[in-house]
């Protein structure tokens, strides 16, 4: 929910709600390779290279979302949310000058709060010839990679956005990326890739994945999130807690 809200902040809570059902689509926002292997065709948005049968995956026509797989729920969610028949949203970037440049772009695109995440992308590398579904995903590698890895600020220092071991990272707890708007450009970044068929988040703490998919915190008893020791980043905090633990 987290997630729609981000990119459809003016929609009704029902409309939200709707596709809050369609939990186990969280699993497919978060786990889609950076990898993900697509073949040259003359398709011009990366929804275009593929298609589910919903024989093939089990489900025949089902309305009920809750009772539907996590791809055909995501297929659905594409379908219901892309405008196709508006103009595509262009998006220019450079990386003449290097990787950083390219990630300084990206993220002025995500904050730019004109930039359209619900129509086709139009995606063009300054300098270079590529066309198509090609820029487009080598544009999303790049957005999930910022993610992932964290950009270089102005100072020299990086900035970090995760922290944590593989399958436990969780965002970091800064404030100031909070407040200069970087959080909620990272969410958009994912929602946009997946809205249109880019590659997902890997290695999120299960205790993430629960929040995004219910929009509850650590105070529901009924469904209480999957936290662990290896959620806490802080190794130091983390033996502390093993070793009351054991006490108790």
């Amino acid at each position: 929910m987290f997630l729609l809200y981000i990119m459809y902040p003016h929609e009704s809570i029902g409309f939200q709600q709707k596709y809050v059902n369609y939990t186990s689509v969280i699993d497919i926002f978060l786990s889609f390779p950076l990898s993900i292997s697509l073949q040259p065709t003359g398709a011009t948005s990366l929804t275009d290279l593929y298609s589910l049968d919903s024989d093939d995956l089990g489900v025949k026509g089902s309305d009920d979302c809750e009772n539907l797989s996590a791809a055909i729920a995501l297929q659905r969610f594409q379908e219901e949310i892309i405008e196709h028949d508006q103009p595509a949203q262009r998006i220019t970037v450079s990386r003449m000058d290097g990787t950083d440049e390219l990630w300084g772009d990206i993220m002025g695109i995500y904050k730019n709060p004109r930039t359209k995440l619900n129509v086709n992308p139009r995606v063009r590398f300054e300098g270079e010839d590529g066309v198509g579904c090609g820029p487009i995903r080598e544009f999303f590698v790049n957005a999930i990679k910022i993610i992932d890895e964290g950009i270089h600020s102005s100072s020299g220092k990086p900035v970090v956005f995760l922290e944590g071991e593989a399958d436990h990272r969780l965002p970091i707890h800064d404030r100031a990326l909070r407040l200069t708007g970087a959080f909620k450009a990272l969410g958009k970044m994912i929602g946009h890739s997946i809205l249109h068929g880019g590659p997902g988040l890997h290695g999120i703490s299960p205790a993430v994945k629960h929040y995004l998919s219910t929009g509850r915190g650590g105070c529901d008893v009924q469904l209480p999130p999957p936290i662990e020791l290896a959620d806490i980043a802080d190794i130091d905090l983390r033996n502390m807690i093993s070793e009351v633990s054991w006490i108790l």
